[in-house]
């Protein structure tokens, strides 16, 4: 039992290393925000027809 505990506690060390490792590289470049605001329409600016947007539908899920 002492083994297997000893090699999962191992094991956790080395995978936190890599991690840390790989952050300190920066294999992964950083995402920054853009400088312009961004916009979803999620309803048209134009009338389709007889009154009435044209809309998104949005589904709720409970």
């Amino acid at each position: 039992m002492k083994d297997l505990t000893l090699k999962v506690r191992l094991g956790i060390i080395a995978l936190n290393l890599t991690v840390q490792t790989v952050k300190d590289v920066g294999l992964f470049t950083t995402a920054y925000a853009g400088s312009a605001v961004q916009q979803v329409e999620i309803c048209g600016y134009h009338l389709v027809g007889a009154g009435s947007f044209n809309c998104a539908r949005l589904l709720t899920v409970s």
